[in-house]
């Protein structure tokens, strides 16, 4: 039991919210798929045999099963945004610094970003509009006025322009995803956002120097505890933080200066966009147990089939939002994911909402 809440968790008790408990998630938030081997699987509520992804895993299963109106997640690959497509719900990730991260036991320092999950978009604005704010404490926090995140909601979209990136974003993407995200784009088109291409820098790219980040933060924070008793570990955790401690202080400078480009130039191409589309994951929601998934004649670790197109957005820091945006023939959700520029949430959440509106898959739930 910790000894005081979170900074986020604080403020939003402060806003009025009653916490029903805690959910579980993947050991340490390394990983996609909530597999815990501490306190067990979190199921999928649309499909018993499948991950919830993660590693806010709980927190997509409950707000999918109405069991809370909403709950927290944390998200440095994805994390918030692959429940939330694997779920059929909302996942906000807000810009870096945005929320603090103050009280949340870190996977990576220079990639966490704190959110909320829930079943509409007006609900994601309503509880980071609680969750987000400066925080003197936190060398992480920006120290940056809030504004109204829900102060562009229902005002439409017409006249936006979106970008549409190829390349890798969209060459691993299984055909029943690719075709929900064209059929997704065309219902923006016919609501008056002008959808044009966009060149990005390379989502592989981008993914690998996330990764060494991440890996190699994660390691930092738990060599104690590695150190002191590896065998507490899961395998795949411990495999990780393994690997992240033998990676050379060389290797973690150079991905440093890596991102700060890559980063850079993400922002660059976006100029002249309001935002920009993507599925939010290459698959629905993975059976468990899988060592591999086979995507573009490929076959990859698991997590790397998870995280292609969620965890370049890390990198930048730049606020996305994952919502529902159809269902493969297992009956299992699609999400659709919405970037935009830094500190412009309420643009994400409008284009989101107008969206939402004009569709139904939102109020499409798990069967009983």
């Amino acid at each position: 039991m910790p000894a005081e809440d979170a900074h986020t968790v604080a403020k939003l008790r402060a806003a009025g919210a009653v916490f029903t408990g805690k959910l579980n998630l993947h050991e340490m938030t390394i990983g996609g798929t909530t597999d815990n081997p501490h306190y067990g699987r979190t199921h999928n509520p649309w499909s018993l045999d499948r991950t919830p992804g993660g590693s806010s895993g709980g927190s997509g299963a409950a707000v999918a099963a109405g069991l809370c109106y909403a709950a927290t997640g944390s998200d440095t690959a994805g994390s918030i945004r692959i429940p939330a497509a694997y779920c059929g719900i909302v996942g906000l990730k807000p810009t870096y610094g945005r929320c603090s991260i103050a009280g949340i036991v870190p996977q990576s320092w220079s990639l966490d970003t704190a959110g909320p999950l829930t079943r509409r978009v007006a609900d994601a604005a309503l509880v980071l509009q609680a969750m987000a704010g400066y925080n003197s404490d936190d060398e992480t926090s920006a120290d940056r006025p809030v504004p109204e995140f829900g102060a562009e909601l229902g005002q439409g979209i017409a006249g936006l322009r979106l970008g549409l990136p190829h390349g890798d974003y969209a060459e691993l993407l299984e055909p029943e995803i690719a075709a929900a995200l064209n059929a997704a784009v065309e219902v923006l088109r016919g609501l008056g956002a002008q959808v044009e291409p966009i060149d990005l820098p390379s989502a592989n790219d981008l993914v690998r120097v996330v990764l060494l980040i991440a890996n190699a933060e994660a390691s930092a924070f738990n060599r104690p505890w590695l150190n002191a008793d590896p065998a507490a570990y899961g395998a795949d955790v411990r495999t990780v933080l393994e690997s992240g401690a033998l990676l050379l202080a060389s290797d973690y400078i150079h991905a440093l200066r890596l991102r700060s480009w890559l980063a850079r130039a993400v922002r660059q191409a976006m100029e002249g966009f309001d935002a920009v589309l993507t599925a939010t994951t290459p698959t629905t929601a993975l059976p468990f147990g899988l060592p591999t998934v086979r995507l573009g004649g490929r076959d990859l670790l698991t997590i790397l089939a998870i995280i292609p197109i969620t965890a370049p957005w890390n990198l930048s820091g730049l606020p996305t939002i994952s919502l529902p945006c159809g269902f493969d023939s297992n009956g299992l959700p699609i999400g659709l994911q919405i970037t935009g520029h830094a500190w412009e949430e309420a643009r994400v959440l409008r284009i989101a909402e107008a969206y939402e509106r004009a569709t139904a898959w939102h109020t499409r739930h798990p069967p009983l």
